[in-house]
């Protein structure tokens, strides 16, 4: 009896390892990372061309509060993906980066519909500059979709 027990034990040992990937590093590999990222940023590019070239406050204004529910829900995604150890830190830092744009955008909305120019352009400038990084830390992992403009 008892040995039926180590042996079934042992089996769903041995079936709870090759399941898990036990005793090699888990996570997506960098290849798979960046495919199923690209995947995901992919399913929400149109969202973002559609109004991309907003010009009036008002159409900018729209075009924020219908993309940015979006962005959230993409980096949602994006942060549940699991990468593997000696890429998780870089993943890490650029959906931080991420996050920390769309806080600015979040600004940009909030001084548009005020019609504040001034903070507007200002912050415009800012999401300029974190939008380099940004796109650069992207490409560096292979997210090219996500690394591109989708306008």
């Amino acid at each position: 009896m008892r040995s039926s027990s180590i042996r079934r034990f042992a089996l769903l040992a041995a079936v709870a390892i090759a399941l898990c990937g036990c005793g090699g590093e888990s996570g997506l590999s960098a290849d798979g990372l960046a495919q199923r990222a690209n995947a995901i940023c992919a399913r929400y590019q149109p969202i973002y061309r559609k109004g991309a070239a907003a010009h009036t406050g008002i159409a900018i204004v729209r075009y924020l509060d219908r993309t940015l529910p979006a962005a959230d829900r993409e980096e949602r995604e994006l942060r549940a993906l699991r990468a593997r150890r000696n890429e998780a830190a870089k993943v890490q830092r650029l959906l931080d980066q991420v996050r920390a744009s769309k806080r600015t955008l979040v600004q940009l909305r909030s001084a548009t519909a005020a019609h504040d120019a001034a903070a507007s352009t200002k912050v415009w400038r800012r999401l300029a500059g974190e939008n380099r990084p940004t796109t650069k830390k992207a490409r560096a992992l292979v997210w090219t979709v996500c690394a591109s403009d989708p306008g």
